[in-house]
């Protein structure tokens, strides 16, 4: 199951723990770029945070020079049964654009799983305009992993 990429770590926030603790205790896990994310207790923690905001950032985890923003599709039990993302070159979506990027794949997440029968809380403010809850449409992914406004490449990546 591991996938360093935007689909395994939105899988990996919204399946259930025991899926997720199997994978993850499975043996060593392969690293594509030297950002992959590779611990598995700074994979844990990353899925929290991407629980918590409702999407997760591939940056540059899959391959140099690419950046994912993906968020879960949800069946009508309220299990992820897929994730939409969009993907692109880092001068594309640069840090300024992401976390525009992210609203637009979260309400396209939960149009689609509203169309699966799902329809929790967050599916419809998602679908309203907001992106979860109060307060998480203005909140940046890299406040959370990076903690500030990166400053260099060493203080952008979780677990580092």
């Amino acid at each position: 199951m591991h996938q360093p990429c935007v689909a395994g770590l939105v899988f990996g926030a919204f399946l259930e723990n025991t899926e997720v603790e199997s994978a993850l205790n499975c043996g060593d896990l392969p690293r594509f770029t030297q950002y992959t994310i590779t611990d598995p207790s700074a994979l844990r923690e990353l899925f929290g945070r991407v629980r918590a905001v409702g999407y997760a950032i591939d940056d540059q985890y899959c391959a140099i020079g690419h950046r994912c923003v993906g968020a879960p599709i949800f069946d009508y039990t309220g299990r992820i049964a897929a994730v939409v993302n969009i993907s692109g070159h880092i001068q594309t979506l640069s840090d300024g654009m992401m976390e525009e990027y992210a609203v637009k794949v979260m309400r396209r997440a939960a149009e689609a799983s509203q169309r699966m029968g799902y329809y929790g809380e967050n599916c419809r403010n998602r679908v309203k305009g907001g992106v979860g809850g109060p307060g998480l449409e203005s909140l940046f992914l890299r406040q959370l992993f990076r903690g500030q406004r990166p400053s260099g490449r060493a203080d952008r990546r979780p677990g580092s």
